[in-house]
């Protein structure tokens, strides 16, 4: 199966799933779980050695930078009151 590749640095343009959260969150009383992708998944699926070295050398450079937004989103999903997320 062929993914996006990264070709930029990474610019935060909106939430990843907090969203959707929210309005799960505001519409149930139910126990409340959402599905985040890893670093490690994003970059192996969207790092490619033919089209991602200019904006990140190697795909570890890719994930490292994904650590940070990951981090935000689920901070926002806590703050939704999202119960768990995997």
């Amino acid at each position: 199966m062929n993914y996006p590749a990264v070709v930029s640095t990474l610019v935060p343009r909106r939430q990843i799933a907090v969203g959707e959260a929210t309005f799960l969150c505001n519409h149930t009383e139910a126990w409340t779980i959402v599905a985040v992708p890893s670093p490690y998944t994003i970059g192996r699926r969207m790092w490619s050695a033919d089209h991602s070295t200019e904006a990140y050398s190697t795909r570890e450079e890719f994930m490292e930078a994904c650590i940070p937004i990951i981090r935000q989103e689920l901070h926002e999903l806590v703050a939704v009151r999202v119960d768990a997320y995997s």
